[in-house]
């Protein structure tokens, strides 16, 4: 393990290290193997590489540059190996420096005209200051104290010190004195100032508030005022709320106060003032209530619920609200529905017509629809959709329905047999009359078949004129059995006249 001993620099007299001078220590090791660690201490606290501070570490040496009082105290530097830790003997550097004043003293004093004050003068210097200096100064003048009016005191207990009998007999003894200390590097270059004044009533506690409250006590912290001089002592009276009976009273030397023994939910008010010789401030009033004990409740207690009249209509306003906002959505939707989705009515009106084989095959005709509704069957059978029964049922039985308007698609289909004429007669059954369908026979050759005599059947639909739900007045004609050609043909809402077959 390491084996360190640490000593100042040899070129400098520890009784002799001024604030503002340039310090080093060596710390000298002994440590097989050797060590890969050194650490320095001040005061039991790790001391840090700072260059720009005067701290400099270099190897087994540590410098101090510019030195100051802060800097004074015990050193120590520790090594560590692969064996353990070794740390070196201490060594107590003092710096030696001017007076400073003390941090901590009282700096005003509250005088009236004829008494008698002590101010002490305390700073801290190394070595002990041996030597006092006092001034008065005033607006008009600055004026040496003479030195039968102070006296000073150095005791190893008590750092250096000088106490000043000080007796104001006019207005101009109010004002500030000035006080110097002298050692042997110099006398003291800022000097320890406090003030005299004319002792008043101290100014009341403020930034006053209620904390920690329970259900039977409570604090109360502030801020002391000014105290003119004088030492002050702090007061709180407690009054009952209701009944303004006084409760009870404290004082303390220092603003906060712990009021107990009160009632649970209790309200008081609170009278807080500062009091010297000279007399007492203004009243702060605080108001305070402690907290109420929890109720106890047993397991089968129940909880009332009262319905309030604002909460009624805070209730009532809501449901309405949403009533008005599922109407709303309701009436959009079947808005969107209806335009998406109209209303369809058809009106149909059926013819037979007989067509030999011959004019079925000629290419004039236009095919039957492929779509599976209308089809044939492979002996030639048409397997279509039945629509309120046959079609042949439904001509006989004046099978129609029409109700719709010009806004709605009105469908008209031509049935023809395949011998051209249900009747036996070269025309069509049918009323013939207005708003119906017209068909003439037309002779033409077919041109694949020009030795062929058959007849091309052409229909033609008035699509403008229609019967408005009247059924066709037509003879009863006897049931037929044969391939069936349908035409349909679709009238549409805006007159623009279309067909399909």
């Amino acid at each position: 393990i390491p084996i360190l001993n640490l000593a100042l620099g040899s070129n400098l007299d520890p009784e002799n290290i001024r604030e503002g001078g340039d310090v080093y220590f060596e710390c000298m090791i002994h440590a097989n193997p050797w060590v890969y660690k050194v650490v320095w201490l001040h005061n039991g606290v790790v001391v840090q590489h700072n260059a720009s501070a005067g701290i400099i570490m270099s190897n087994q040496s540590l410098v101090l540059q510019r030195v100051k009082r802060s800097s004074a105290g015990e050193y120590i530097c520790t090594a560590t190996n692969i064996e353990g830790e070794g740390r070196s003997n201490p060594v107590e550097l003092n710096v030696m420096f001017k007076p400073v004043c003390k941090v901590e003293q009282k700096r005003i004093f509250g005088v009236a005209k004829g008494e008698q004050v002590e101010i002490e003068c305390k700073v801290d210097s190394h070595p002990e200051a041996d030597n006092f200096k006092w001034a008065f100064n005033n607006s008009a003048d600055t004026i040496d104290v003479p030195q039968t009016r102070f006296s000073t005191v150095n005791t190893a207990k008590v750092a250096s010190s000088s106490v000043l009998t000080y007796i104001p007999m006019t207005e101009l003894d109010y004002g500030s004195v000035i006080c110097w200390g002298t050692n042997s590097i110099g006398q003291q270059v800022e000097p320890c100032v406090f003030h005299i004044m004319a002792a008043g009533k101290p100014d009341p506690p403020f930034n006053c508030s209620v904390q920690n409250i329970t259900s039977e006590s409570l604090e109360i912290d502030c801020i002391e005022g000014f105290d003119w001089g004088l030492p002050q002592l702090f007061y709180v009276e407690i009054a009952d709320a209701g009944s303004h009976r006084l409760v009870s009273n404290l004082s303390s030397p220092i603003p906060f106060f712990i009021v107990s023994n009160l009632r649970p939910g209790q309200s008081v008010r609170l009278f807080i003032y500062a009091a010297n010789r000279k007399g007492t401030s203004d009243k702060i009033i605080l108001e305070g209530q402690t907290i109420q004990e929890a109720e106890k409740r047993t397991a089968a207690s129940q909880v009332d619920f009262e319905l309030t009249p604002i909460l009624g209509v805070c209730v009532g306003v809501v449901c309405g609200l949403l009533l008005v906002a599922f109407g709303i959505i309701l009436t959009l939707k079947f808005r969107k529905d209806s335009r998406n989705n109209p209303v369809l009515k058809a009106t149909k009106t059926e013819y037979r017509v007989e067509v030999t084989e011959a004019e079925e095959k000629n290419p004039d005709i236009i095919p039957s629809s492929k779509e599976p509704d209308y089809f044939y069957n492979k002996d030639g059978i048409f397997n279509g959709p039945k629509r309120n029964g046959s079609i042949t049922e439904n001509f006989r039985n004046c099978t129609y329905y029409s109700d719709k308007s010009n806004s709605e698609i009105t469908y008209a289909e031509l049935c023809l047999d395949s011998t051209g004429n249900p009747n036996g007669s070269n025309t069509l059954p049918g009323p013939g009359g207005p708003g119906w369908s017209t068909v003439d026979r037309k002779r033409r050759r077919n041109p694949m078949e020009e030795s062929s005599s058959q007849t091309v059947i052409y229909a033609t639909i008035d699509h403008c004129r229609r019967t408005n739900g009247e059924p066709p007045a037509h003879s009863n004609l006897p049931p037929h059995q044969r391939e069936i050609v349908s035409v349909r043909t679709p009238l549409l809402v805006n007159s623009q006249q279309e067909s399909c077959v």
